[in-house]
């Protein structure tokens, strides 16, 4: 908890963080679209590598799927799959780096299911030479 004061000039008073929401004592009601549940994606393995890791995911429906590799500056290192249409299952792939320098990348999935707005997930691996 921390001290806070409105600022309309009023007194001090002690309230609770609230990170993420609004500090304010009304209750909000928000509607929207319920996020359905598409994939799991796996930290790579090993992690941190050298030379070669393994990214897997699970796909639990139907989706149609992109899986990239982005540097630590956000610029596409490589690309798995893009927009392809994918059954429910299991997947993996080994990404072999070792035509690129050592640092820390980030793998992203993105998943798009019917009429639903694409789920996009990013997991960081770090890689070591």
């Amino acid at each position: 908890a921390h001290r806070s004061r409105y600022p309309d000039g009023g007194s001090w008073e002690l309230r609770t963080p609230t990170p993420g929401k609004s500090n304010s004592t009304e209750k909000f009601v928000q509607e929207g679209l319920p996020v359905p549940e598409v994939f799991a994606l796996y930290q790579n393995y090993p992690n941190p590598f050298n030379a070669q890791t393994t990214i897997s995911f699970d796909l639990l429906q139907p989706a149609t799927v992109s899986l990239y590799i982005l540097d630590a500056r956000g610029r596409l290192v490589e690309s798995f799959l893009e927009e392809t249409p994918l059954n429910r299952g299991t997947f993996t792939f080994t990404w072999d780096a070792t035509h690129y320098s050592s640092g820390i990348y980030f793998f992203t999935l993105s998943a798009q299911v019917g009429d639903y707005l694409p789920i996009v997930f990013s997991r960081k691996m770090i890689y070591l030479k």
